[in-house]
């Protein structure tokens, strides 16, 4: 599997027309799915599971293959940050409107 992840970022080297977008479409799709229903049931969860399935959702969907991602466009990476904001706000209990990021 790695092969094919060198192959296309050796490919996108060359290529600059080759895009991620599709792939960076599907990947919020998928993690709000998924914090959608971690939101359902955190208050039947201790902090502990939630982090462990934080970190599971993190690994597995926003950090896999962060190197190809290398110089995408701001308005991808802003869709990526978004997600792991509302991943944030569920795990800390935040609501939307409240601040995740602690005031300096």
């Amino acid at each position: 599997m790695s092969g094919d992840w060198t192959l296309l970022r050796q490919v996108r080297l060359y290529d600059p027309r080759i895009t991620l977008s599709e792939h960076i479409k599907a990947v919020p799709k998928s993690c709000f799915y998924h914090i959608r229903a971690l939101r359902h049931i955190r208050g039947s969860l201790d902090h502990l599971t939630i982090r462990t399935i934080d970190d599971a959702l993190v690994s597995t969907r926003l950090d896999y293959a962060n190197s190809i991602l290398y110089g995408i466009h701001a308005k991808h990476i802003s869709r990526l940050q978004r997600t792991q904001n509302t991943l944030a706000g569920v795990v800390t209990g935040k609501r939307y409107t409240d601040s995740i990021v602690p005031p300096f």
